[in-house]
């Protein structure tokens, strides 16, 4: 098990790598781990928050994923799911711009 709440990080290769070898089998892989990062306009995020917020979005699940497949190949059977249920899905909000009707 692969518990973020406990301290688990997607972040880190090995430690993914390590959940996998413990399980005796692997069918499915949900990945559901996601975050926003600072709610900033593009020009104030710096690389560092940009870095951090795709080595958990992106990374995690593609390391989470890599080590999964040879476990669910040899088991005969896997299937994965990514869900970007987190607000990480949302882009940052621009005033809402109202758009005037033309006259009829």
């Amino acid at each position: 098990m692969f518990d973020l709440s406990l301290g688990d990080d997607v972040r880190d290769s090995a430690q993914l790598n390590a959940a996998v070898e413990r399980l005796p089998r692997l069918d499915v892989l949900v990945c559901c781990a996601g975050v926003t990062g600072d709610s900033l306009h593009t020009e104030d995020v710096s690389d560092e928050e940009w870095e951090r917020v795709h080595a958990i979005n992106l990374n995690g699940v593609f390391y989470a994923n890599r080590a999964a497949l040879p476990k669910m190949r040899a088991g005969g059977y896997g299937a994965s799911s990514t869900s970007p249920r987190s607000r990480a899905r949302r882009a940052t909000p621009w005033p809402a711009r109202t758009r005037r009707r033309r006259p009829a």
